[in-house]
């Protein structure tokens, strides 16, 4: 693991304590984003099964995901013979961020990697959810206090992988299995590279990492 690896092996209480930390840092508007905007943002205009498409063999490119590389190492270490897509993404386990091609809004590891929490409680259903697209953290208690976790992570299985499909936790619960965060900001009248315009140090060593992961041998197929 190093700087340029996502996050993981945090609670939903964790990452809702750093965006409203960083926010109060940087006097930026940071948050975690709700369900439906993080899946507006996964699908990215698709309707498929998967952003990239409704073949599973295609996720390796995309993804960071339960494949042959991932069941060869949980073999080595663990003794374990598991079933997983027939493809291979370059990683046994998480790596750099960015290293697989991006959605259609040219976001990448939307899927894999790690999974992401997102602002939204558990419910039985979307009877009731808020129309707008805010986050639903209303009546959290009555379904357990259990926090919805989206996008999968490298011990995913393709069924995971899915844009529509739901992970979850408790609201204090660290998994070791890969729960991470994504950061969400409203921009309001931003324009967006007055927005996202990044720190030019960290985005050169985020690409020489990248470059490094490749060179080792955990480049994800073209």
């Amino acid at each position: 693991m190093t700087d340029h690896h996502p996050v993981m092996c945090v609670s939903w209480s964790d990452a809702t304590a750093y965006v409203q930390w960083l926010a109060r840092e940087t006097g930026r508007p940071f948050r975690l984003p709700s369900e439906a905007e993080w899946e507006y943002a996964a699908r990215a205009g698709t309707a498929t099964k998967y952003a990239s498409g409704d073949a599973p063999e295609q996720l390796c490119s995309y993804a960071n995901m339960k494949d042959r590389r991932f069941k060869a190492a949980a073999r080595r270490d663990h003794g374990l013979d598991m079933l997983v897509t027939d493809c291979d993404d370059g990683a046994e386990y998480t790596t750099v961020v960015g290293m697989y091609a991006p959605n259609g809004y040219g976001l990448h590891d939307m899927m894999g990697n790690v999974a992401e929490w997102v602002a939204d409680c558990q419910h039985p259903d979307y009877r009731g959810a808020p129309a707008d697209g805010a986050a639903w953290s209303q009546g959290c208690e009555a379904e357990g206090d259990y926090f919805i976790t989206r996008g999968g992570s490298y011990s995913a299985s393709r069924q995971v992988l899915r844009s529509a499909a739901r992970g979850h936790g408790g609201r204090g619960n660290a998994s070791s299995l890969g729960e991470g965060f994504r950061i969400a900001e409203d921009t309001g009248g931003c324009t967006a590279s007055a927005c996202t315009g990044g720190d030019a140090a960290f985005v050169g060593a985020l690409a020489a990492a990248r470059q490094a992961q490749r060179d080792a041998g955990g480049r994800p197929p073209e």
